[in-house]
């Protein structure tokens, strides 16, 4: 075969070259399909069986009674104001042509959360929360707008889903089981949920994922009712009396008892601050009919306090929050040298707070939007990271350390690092910003500026 009959053979045998689906339509059909058509709309994922933790570690089936059960945990509440505390300080960007339009959504959002943030805020408690959003006539501007905001019961409210999206709640009261009113549409109602996934509407309670060591804390032959009876053995003795369960002894009135029956009476009654007065009884042989032996321990008297310390920390990690975090530096700032576990922190909360920003846009904030302004209001709305806004509030000062754009805390033999220092920075688009020199870290913008001002 020669060369130009195999090479008409490659070209037959090649694969012919066939557009992409995309390239085969016309330009506007494909934009309206791609802008406005959602070809999976309505879509709720079938997840595998949510349980699937509490049969490994052999406990109940997490309940919403659960929940609060362990919000009278010190612990469990230390943790939720933790993440609580972090997400105080969240800051949203509104973007718009219309400075107006950006006011108001800047101002309803500030009052939504400044007012009412600790109550959208319990979201995570449960898993998921009913709100009914509560509005005013502004006289000033004759707007309509934020002015209160009640909560329900998470047992007590349900969603309200038409073609596939959340169009408001219904609730039903907790006495009698019946609707009150439904559904209550936004913006009106509001619906939000935690840690959901797959389009599913019921997120999961942040508690459940320190369950397991709660129970272990707390149920039976758990690590807080174990420590109460080792307690009551340190104050009260643990003896241990030796006596030939066959033998009685006779008392003054005739009456004849075993001698288990004296001795456990005895051992009661040492928890009164008794003496027992043990008699000396020996068989024929010379050996002791009646024997006492001291208690002792178990040869690991710190295990116990050690095992309840690690079902604290268990459950602190289960809401992410480390003992880096909570508990102080031996030297230099709280967060010197822990600036890693913080920042890990932070973004677990930046996404509780960007899931909530989703819900009371689109079914508060936009509705609220459209009703004073008309159309379809254009802006869009961000949280900013709060990486960015600690970095701004601690700048210059100890507290964040390095890696936060703070001073360095201390060096070991006590004297001060020095603080982190910033370069103006400017990226590939033209954006002007502030860089750590140490770190490398750049924080872009008006904090970026504010950072080179206060240096």
């Amino acid at each position: 075969m020669s060369k130009r009959q195999h090479r008409k053979r490659q070209r037959r045998e090649a694969p012919k070259k066939v557009k992409p689906p995309i390239e085969s339509q016309d330009r506007a059909i494909v934009t309206e399909k791609l802008t406005e058509f959602d070809p999976t709309r309505g879509y709720k994922g079938r997840l595998w069986y949510s349980g699937r933790n509490e049969i490994i570690e052999e406990l109940p089936f997490f309940r919403l009674w659960h929940a609060a059960l362990m919000l009278s945990d010190p612990i469990v509440r230390q943790s939720l104001n933790a993440r609580d505390a972090a997400l105080s300080a969240l800051k949203i960007e509104v973007k718009s042509r219309n400075e107006e339009l950006k006011k108001f959504i800047g101002d309803q959002w500030e009052t939504l959360w400044g007012k009412f943030g600790h109550d959208l805020l319990k979201t995570k408690r449960f898993g998921y929360g009913g709100y009914q959003v509560g509005y005013t006539t502004d006289k000033a501007t004759n707007r309509v707008v934020i002015d209160g905001l009640k909560h329900f019961a998470p047992q007590d409210c349900r969603p309200a889903v038409q073609g596939g999206e959340t169009v408001g709640i219904f609730v039903r009261s907790g006495s009698t089981d019946s609707i009150l009113e439904g559904p209550i549409l936004n913006p009106r109602g509001l619906w939000t949920s935690f840690d959901a996934e797959f389009g599913v509407r019921y997120g999961r309670s942040i508690l459940k994922r320190s369950y397991g060591p709660w129970w272990e804390k707390w149920m039976d032959h758990g690590s807080k009712k174990t420590t109460q009876l080792r307690m009551i053995k340190d104050a009260y003795r643990g003896d241990m009396f030796f006596v030939d369960a066959t033998m009685t002894v006779t008392l003054p009135d005739g009456t004849k008892m075993l001698w288990r029956d004296i001795f456990r009476e005895a051992a009661e009654n040492m928890m009164n601050g008794s003496t027992a007065i043990i008699p000396v009884i020996r068989d024929g042989d010379g050996n002791k009919n009646v024997d006492y032996e001291k208690p002792s321990d178990t040869g690991n008297p710190t295990a116990i306090w050690t095992w309840g310390d690690n079902m604290d920390r268990d459950i602190r990690a289960g809401m992410d929050v480390t003992e880096e975090i909570i508990m102080a530096a031996s030297s230099g700032s709280g967060f010197s040298g822990r600036a890693i576990p913080f920042i890990m922190f932070l973004q677990a909360c930046m996404v509780e707070a960007m899931e909530l920003l989703k819900a009371i846009d689109k079914q508060v904030l936009r509705p609220l939007a459209w009703l004073n302004f008309g159309n379809d209001p254009e802006y869009t709305i961000k949280a900013m990271p709060l990486m960015e806004t600690f970095a701004e509030s601690v700048a210059g000062s100890q507290m964040g350390g390095e890696a936060l754009g703070g001073g360095g805390g201390q060096e070991g033999n006590g004297q001060a690092r020095q603080g982190s220092q910033f370069e103006q920075f400017q990226g590939p688009r033209g954006g002007i910003g502030a860089r750590n020199t140490s770190t490398g870290a750049v924080v872009s913008g008006k904090r970026g500026q504010a950072l080179l001002d206060r240096q």
